[in-house]
């Protein structure tokens, strides 16, 4: 009976559950979607919350995407709904699921006590060794700005006319979707402000560049911005600007288009030109102590920009989710010519006489090409390997013809004819692991670059008319220069402490040839490790307390110029010759940044170095000649404050305090010099999509070693006018109000003389901009390829 009466029990429990789970099953599942907006934009990341109202309580949630569409699967019932997003009224109200229910979309009100709150903590912000992590487009603070204003309001970061910078130092590199932008000055502004960021998913600011990139760049600013990459979608972006001065006259044009065909394809091309000219006037003054006199130049010249144009196009595969592929081709060409003509005379007993006249006809052309590959593996969320490969060449052809007229004595002439090519190749191979349980990331990698730079020189000189073949010559420079690079540095969080650790080795193999100086042929073959550590510490993290510590050590190789051993003529008066036994700079940097408020800002910059290169002029019986030697010890420290300052709800101003103080030695001087610059950077909203930016900044002389420059504060002012719904942008600028840029002067001192060397035109222009955006599909920007010669190619070579 007791077995019989057991039974019975799991029989009614077995059919307990059964029935409990057709109960279960007979429940139907149907889906809840719409839409959450602002002013009819899209909220990306809103809350969205179902609360059912019976017994259970039950709860479910998701949040918005890029579209501001949200979907939730729940079972029939009355539920609910809350939805809510930072810096603005929480909305509530009840829904009643029968079937599936599609809501009308959804406005949320703005709530000016938050957004004020969100302005002081900024809870989007991460920070981290590197620097921080900016969430953007979940800040309704940006969710109407485009990139250039989210720069002007992000902790640390500011967008001028011309560049951008981080704590008070220029950025080198700006990359967007894993691309350089290969644009610089006015037209990367332009580019930066077609992207809206509410498009952008986060903007990383590193404040001090570690081990994964090149040893020259350790310590540099840079700035990675990522957007949101929808199936289909593009952009067109064009304008014209119209630079108007009494010395010059420039007219630019340039095109950025951005397209995602597919799921696979996508496509980017960028290209501008230019055309016009720049007068320039200087006046130099050389005073001999020897014999009492001076020796005044003054020299009157233009630059005609010929032609210049910069293409670029890429292109985007993506096989799946793991594998993609992208592909860039770049064009440059310059063309420009840059006639002048001196007058050259004697000051002595307050007597002037002349010497001589002479005219200048220089022409130069530059040509680049470069290929990009890159292609992502992508092993899982955590883990992925990225390959590059990027080949780059440059011809330059330059002739300068030179004609010197005496007074009452010979005429001498000087053709100087150059041509150089220059090939860059790079291989990279890049992988990182992301390590969840010890909050900590692990990035790897090597490349090689291999550097040819092959310059042939004809000089001719001539008397009366006559060549003169003892100081006629031809050179052949040959330059090779590999680099072998391997890295690996580790990264850790733990609560609001960060930690990074790396080191990076490079071996370098330089092999110069000269047939005019074969003396002078130096190869050499060596191998430098380049140590990175990290600290930063978060104190509140919704408040925006931040102090981040690090030290690094980097490289500084010479340019070309700065080996060549060629004796190159200047002037009639100015001879220069590189030195091919410079071997590279090597720096220590420390750096502290410390963050209030996500807002108040302070960046200490040390550096120092005990064999640096420094630029010689001596005086041979009135020749002055200039080379490069080793030996010069450096302390750089520069302290740069930022303090914003918001007055209504349309001013941002932004005050600005560097304090520098830099140490020089050389044999047996030494020169100490500390100065205060100070400035600020003002932005007025106004009604209708105007906007009023303007600048000033004062610089006080800075003494060197030899010498000592000055400049006049730097004062600009801009108009801007936007039309959204048409993707009009019109700007007018008015540029160097006080005329900083003629109006810097350099004096130089030397045991024998001193030489004063200054503008005297006049720099006052207007700048007129027009500019349109179109935009089809979904608003996206598509993945690009990374050139890995950026630094090579600035030692090589200059447009």
């Amino acid at each position: 009976m007791k077995n019989q009466k057991n039974l019975g029990l799991i029989y009614t429990f077995i059919l307990f559950i059964s029935f409990s789970f057709n109960e279960i099953n007979a429940q139907t599942i149907y889906s809840v979607t719409g839409k959450v907006q602002s002013n009819d934009e899209a909220l990306l990341g809103a809350n969205v919350v179902l609360k059912h109202t019976g017994n259970n309580q039950q709860t479910l949630g998701t949040s918005t995407d890029v579209n501001g569409i949200y979907h939730i699967q729940v079972p029939k019932g009355n539920y609910s709904l809350e939805i809510s997003y930072i810096g603005y009224t929480t909305y509530v109200s009840n829904v009643e699921v029968k079937g599936n229910v599609s809501l009308p979309p959804i406005t949320l009100s703005e709530d000016s006590k938050l957004m004020n709150e969100i302005v002081v903590t900024a809870r989007t912000v991460t920070y981290n060794t590197d620097g921080y992590v900016a969430e953007i487009s979940k800040n309704p603070l940006y969710r109407n700005m485009d990139m250039t204003t989210v720069l002007k309001m992000s902790p640390g970061t500011y967008a001028k006319y011309d560049g951008v910078e981080v704590f008070g130092r220029r950025v080198s590199k700006i990359y967007l979707n894993g691309r350089e932008l290969k644009i610089e000055g006015e037209q990367l502004i332009r580019y930066l402000e077609t992207i809206d960021a509410k498009n952008v998913k986060q903007m990383e600011v590193i404040t001090s560049s570690g081990v994964e990139e090149d040893a020259v760049n350790i310590g540099q600013s840079i700035i990675k911005i990522t957007t949101f990459n929808p199936s289909t979608g593009g952009m067109v972006n064009s304008g014209i600007s119209t630079v108007k001065g009494s010395d010059k006259s420039m007219h630019t044009m340039y095109t950025n288009v951005n397209w995602r065909i597919n799921e696979k394809w996508g496509m980017y091309f960028n290209g501008n030109g230019s055309f016009g000219h720049t007068s320039t006037s200087n006046r130099t003054e050389t005073h001999f102590y020897a014999t009492d006199t001076r020796r005044i130049s003054e020299t009157d010249g233009e630059s005609k920009q010929k032609g210049f144009i910069r293409t670029v196009l890429g292109i985007s595969y993506d096989l799946d989710a793991k594998n993609l592929f992208s592909f860039e081709g770049m064009f440059n060409k310059n063309k420009f010519a840059t006639p002048s003509s001196a007058i050259i005379r004697n000051l002595s007993g307050g007597i002037y006489t002349d010497i001589a006249n002479g005219s200048v006809d220089a022409t130069r052309e530059y040509e680049r090409y470069n290929l990009s590959f890159i292609y992502t593996h992508k092993f899982n969320k955590n883990a992925q390997i990225d390959f590059k490969a990027d080949r780059m060449e440059t011809r330059i052809d330059d002739n300068s013809l030179q004609r010197y007229e005496y007074i009452g004595s010979d005429h001498t002439g000087y053709d100087h004819w150059n041509k150089e090519k220059n090939l860059i190749h790079t291989a990279r191979l890049d992988f990182t692991q992301k390590f969840k349980n010890l909050n900590g990331k692990l990035t790897a990698g090597a490349k090689a670059t291999w550097l040819t730079n092959k310059s042939n020189t004809d000089y001719t000189t001539y008397l009366n008319g006559e060549q003169n073949s003892t100081t006629s010559y031809t050179d052949l420079y040959d330059y090779k220069e590999n680099v072998y690079a391997l890295y690996a540095k580790y990264a850790l969080t733990y609560k609001r402490l960060s930690l990074d650790f790396g080191v990076r080795m490079e071996h370098t193999q330089v092999s110069p040839e000269s047939s005019s100086n074969p003396e002078r042929n130096y190869e050499s073959d060596y191998t430098d490790f380049f140590p990175e550590v990290g600290l930063s510490y978060t104190f509140n993290q919704e408040k925006g307390h931040n102090i981040n510590l690090g030290y690094s050590r980097n490289i500084i190789r010479p340019y070309m110029e700065y080996l060549n051993p060629l004796i190159r003529r200047i002037s009639e008066y100015s001879y220069s010759t590189g030195n091919p036994l410079l071997d590279a700079d090597y720096y220590h940097t420390l750096i502290l940044t410390g963050v209030l408020f996500n807002k108040y800002t302070l960046n200490m910059y040390f550096q120092t170095t005990d064999d640096g290169v420094m630029a010689l002029s001596e005086n041979r019986d009135g020749i002055l000649f200039s080379s490069y030697q080793k030996g010069k010890k450096d302390i750089y420290l520069v302290a740069a404050l930022g303090i914003p300052v918001k007055i209504g709800k349309r001013l941002n101003v932004r005050l600005k305090f560097n304090y520098l103080y830099n140490k020089e030695c050389f044999l047996d001087n030494e020169n100490k010099h500390h100065s205060l610059s100070t400035g600020y950077s003002a932005s007025l909203t106004l009604p209708k999509n105007y906007r009023i930016d303007h600048d000033l900044f004062y610089r006080p002389p800075v003494k060197t070693l030899y010498g000592k420059r000055t400049e006049r504060p730097t004062c600009n002012i801009s108009l801007n006018k936007v039309f959204p719904k048409q993707g009009w942008n019109l700007s007018l600028t008015v540029l160097d109000i006080f005329n900083s840029v003629n109006s810097k002067r350099m004096d130089t001192f030397r045991d024998d003389f001193y030489q004063i060397s200054k503008g005297t035109g006049n720099n006052l222009s207007v700048i007129l901009r027009v500019g349109y955006n179109f935009r089809w599909g979904k608003k996206s920007m598509v993945r690009r390829a990374t050139s890995g010669n950026g630094e090579e190619s600035g030692r090589v070579a200059s447009e």
